[in-house]
């Protein structure tokens, strides 16, 4: 169904933005609500301003994250913000002072916040262009730029209402998590994470919010649990999102042939979709030749050295075909921005970064690429 693929693609679906497809969503919403909610075990939102689904992962990934946020304060002061908006009704205005004054007074203690820092004021710009950009507020005049350069810049804003649906509801007091595996454990709460309802919830959730699943010591139960219900989870997958299961003995993931409704898939369009390719069909040729080797779980564990090797003989070969981007980009930036997008698909882990070494996970294997036999000949006749 294209409205599932709507919502996993759309952070939210707001009225006043989309009115026609936030009726259309409305309209069929019943005859996908239970398969989200009893089989995947999320939420989905919906009131008379927004429909939303909330994705909330298993666990968190240091790829996740708001890509515009690159710093630990703009997540400080955002947070900080949607609290400041907690009491603001729909239409209620406020100046760019108010904000940044309850931000001052509330920042945590331990930090040190310091308006006349140009970074600082950099990073707030940041946050208050994002509250734009997810609608969150509206600029009723002025242009947040100019607190950069100016302490005194001076926005006039008025909330949407909205802002409160942007953060999911907790059901536990959170003042006392002192780590990220609370908020994760939050999700199941007394439930057991290996039986019934929670483990299968759990599998329908990862396959549908993950690019792929990779088997691990953690998920042992998961993979039994595929193993035994395939048949059950293709049928399920394909009744609502028209999408193929894949299950392999170390990684799992469902397929959409036609997806037209999602910005960011792989393979895709991007230039780095087609390197990613590139590099992995050159790293299975040196499997294949015995110089690299997977191991017990098909995983491949090389040096970030020995990866780079294989980045700059991509370059060598096939950067005639490359975007102007990349043809001219150093191979350290190349690798740079494989690795983040790699991730991101959980095509490859860096976790033992400070050891040197890259993992590339199973999946690697199934996306090979190469050019057509004319891009050759041209390239001879060069």
């Amino acid at each position: 169904m294209k409205e599932i693929e709507i919502l996993l693609e759309k952070f939210w679906i707001l009225k006043e933005d989309d009115k026609d497809r936030y009726f259309e969503i409305k309209e069929k919403i019943a005859t996908f609500k239970p398969f989200l909610e009893e089989k995947c075990g999320l939420s989905v939102i919906r009131n008379k301003h927004l429909i939303k689904l909330e994705k909330i992962p298993e666990r968190a990934e240091d790829w996740m994250g708001i890509p515009d946020f690159n710093q630990t304060e703009q997540y400080i002061m955002f947070s900080l913000v949607l609290a400041f908006l907690e009491d603001k009704d729909r239409g209620d205005q406020f100046i760019l002072s108010d904000i940044s004054e309850f931000v001052e007074l509330n920042y945590p203690i331990e930090f040190y916040i310091d308006w006349n820092s140009y970074s600082l004021r950099k990073s707030f710009v940041k946050v208050l262009k994002f509250l734009v950009e997810m609608k969150l507020v509206k600029i009723n005049f002025g242009e947040e730029d100019s607190f950069k350069n100016d302490l005194n810049a001076q926005v006039l804003y008025e909330s949407t209402g909205i802002s409160r649906y942007f953060i999911r509801n907790f059901n536990r007091d959170i003042s006392e998590y002192k780590d990220i595996s609370d908020f994760e454990n939050e999700i199941w709460q007394d439930e057991s994470r290996d039986r019934g309802t929670a483990r299968a919830q759990r599998v329908y959730k990862n396959l549908l919010i993950n690019a792929v699943v990779t088997r691990d010591n953690e998920n042992e139960s998961d993979f039994d649990y595929m193993k035994k219900q395939t048949h059950n989870i293709a049928s399920e997958f394909e009744k609502y999102l028209e999408a193929g299961f894949n299950l392999t003995k170390n990684y799992a993931m469902i397929e959409i042939e036609n997806s037209y409704n999602y910005k960011d898939v792989f393979p895709g369009a991007k230039a780095i979709s087609d390197i990613v390719l590139l590099v992995s069909r050159e790293i299975i040729n040196k499997v294949n030749v015995g110089e690299i080797s997977y191991n017990e779980r098909d995983r491949i564990i090389i040096s970030y050295d020995k990866f780079l090797e294989i980045v700059k003989l991509c370059k060598e070969k096939y950067s005639s075909g490359w975007s102007s981007e990349y043809r001219n980009m150093s191979v350290e930036g190349i690798t740079k921005d494989l690795i983040k997008y790699m991730k991101g698909f959980n095509l490859l882990n860096n976790n033992n970064e400070n050891k040197g070494e890259i993992e590339l996970l199973p999946a690697i294997s199934k996306y090979i690429g190469n050019y057509p036999k004319d891009f050759y000949k041209e390239k001879e006749n060069e």
